[in-house]
Parts: C-alpha cells; sequence; structure tokens
C-alpha cells in the first residue's frame, strides 16, 4: 500500500505539472485555487504513508509531528524518518527522502514539458 502512495504521488505531481502549463491563460483565482488543491492532496498522502511505515514499524509518531507532516512535509517527514529508523537505517532513509524528493521534482516538471509538447 505505500507503493501505491507514493505513486499516486507521482502520477499525481505529474498532472498537477501539465495543469499548471494549461492554467497558463487561466485566471489567477483557478490557479491558486488548482495550487491549494494540489498541495492539500499531495500533503494527505504523505500523512498517510507515514502513518501506514510507522504502524508496520510499531514507531507511535507524536501528535505534533503527525501535524508537522501535514503541514510541512519537506522538513518533518526527514525527522519522522530519523527517528523511526534503527542505527544504521537512518542515513539510507534519508538518501531514499532526497531520491524521492528529487524524484517528485522530476515527474512536476515531465509534467509540464509534457503539457507544453501538446500545445505546441
Amino acid at each position: 500500500m505505500k507503493k501505491v502512495l507514493i505513486s499516486a504521488v507521482f502520477f499525481l505531481t505529474f498532472l498537477f505539472g501539465a495543469s499548471d502549463v494549461y492554467l497558463e491563460d487561466a485566471p489567477r483565482q483557478l490557479n491558486q485555487l488548482v495550487l491549494w488543491i494540489s498541495i492539500i492532496i499531495i500533503s494527505v498522502l504523505i500523512l498517510a504513508w507515514v502513518q501506514l511505515d510507522a504502524k508496520e514499524r510499531q514507531f507511535r509518531n507524536p501528535k505534533w509531528l503527525n501535524v508537522g507532516v501535514l503541514a510541512f512535509s519537506l522538513i518533518f517527514v526527514p525527522i519522522y524518518l530519523y527517528r523511526s529508523r534503527p542505527p544504521g537505517q537512518k542515513l539510507r532513509a534519508l538518501v531514499g527522502f532526497v531520491l524521492a524528493l528529487l524524484g517528485y521534482i522530476g515527474f512536476g516538471y515531465a509534467g509540464s514539458i509534457a503539457a507544453y509538447q501538446y500545445l505546441a
């Protein structure tokens, strides 16, 4: 299920990257609405991944960490990964996060490029 959530994040990031190009000439309010919807959806999917991972590892997340993951994933997911992994696995988890972040950026960029090519 965790792989499904990560795949959904990447797929939606691709779509949101494409929608950014499609909505380039749309009213600013529509662009902002799509941006906020994308932030909320991606944040909820990331929080769901963290919850599943914590349950799998029998790690009890403090409420502040869950709120942090939902609001500021870029900061709090690495904190979660560091706290939830045993010694010897912390660096691997953090490197995996950086690679996932690069993939996230890449999928958004690929969606933008695909939409731009389609519209050209």
